[in-house]
């Protein structure tokens, strides 16, 4: 008897899944004795092996340079941010992959080249902050087979104005997506069809301050997890406008 051997005493996920057509199929068979189940099939030779993929090379590793652009490296990120509810996109940007059998070079693996569009009837909006207070970081997160990338914008709306308030509880328990701009001129979306940003506990929240020399501010901290790190080189402007609803 031919049989394929499983693993079941292992950490979540999917590596590899065999997928059998139905008319070789005929029955499980359960043996008392082990307490093994053994799938009865017509055809073992029918039975198709569907690797994950890390099975595949997706990516055509290059040569990275130390050239800085003639624009040099500023950091930080611009003092205006565009965010909107993360329902009222209706269409995502499609993460890039490979055509057929040819590797991605690392620029086009990490660049969104599609656009944000949102739903009739809503847009997206701004916001600034206090200047030289906000920053984006990209860390990888996660175990070992089972990492991710993580997006953390950090930023700081000095004044605790009512409308600095009322976006703090439009966003709780809200998922929402963020388009951000480096000092460089470079975009990134926090945000994808399958996940939102989330609002997170993180640095001081609203406070008043204690001295005069103290700011009275409200530290806001946002957080998204993603499969991969993205560029995003997409709309950021008819974003911002109404969408018409369709004409009945």
């Amino acid at each position: 008897m031919k049989k394929i051997e499983f693993d079941f005493m292992n950490i979540g996920g999917v590596q590899r899944i065999y997928a059998i057509p139905d008319t070789s199929f005929r029955t499980i068979r359960e043996d008392i004795s082990s307490g093994k189940c053994y799938l009865d099939l017509q055809r073992f030779e029918d039975i198709i092996a569907i690797y994950t993929v890390y099975d595949t090379l997706i990516f055509n590793l290059e040569n990275i340079d130390h050239s800085l652009e003639c624009s040099g490296n500023v950091p930080g990120i611009v003092q205006k941010l565009i965010y909107g509810y993360h329902a009222d996109v209706a269409t995502w940007p499609d993460e890039p992959m490979p055509v057929g059998d040819t590797p991605m070079s690392l620029e086009e693996a990490a660049t969104l080249d599609d656009d944000v569009v949102m739903k009739a009837g809503t847009r997206a909006f701004t916001m600034e902050f206090t200047e030289d207070t906000g920053s984006l970081t990209i860390n990888p997160v996660g175990e070992t087979d089972g990492a991710s990338m993580e997006y953390t914008l950090t930023l700081v709306k000095a004044r605790l104005a009512k409308k600095v308030l009322g976006f703090m509880n439009a966003a709780l328990g809200r998922k929402m997506f963020f388009i951000v701009q480096d000092e460089n001129g470079v975009y990134y979306l926090m945000g994808n069809k399958r996940r939102g940003c989330t609002f997170v506990t993180g640095g001081d929240g609203a406070t008043t301050g204690t001295t005069t020399s103290d700011r009275n501010q409200a530290s806001l901290q946002f957080k998204f997890r993603a499969g991969r790190a993205f560029v995003y080189e997409g709309d950021v402007d008819d974003i911002l406008v109404m969408q018409a609803p369709p004409q009945s």
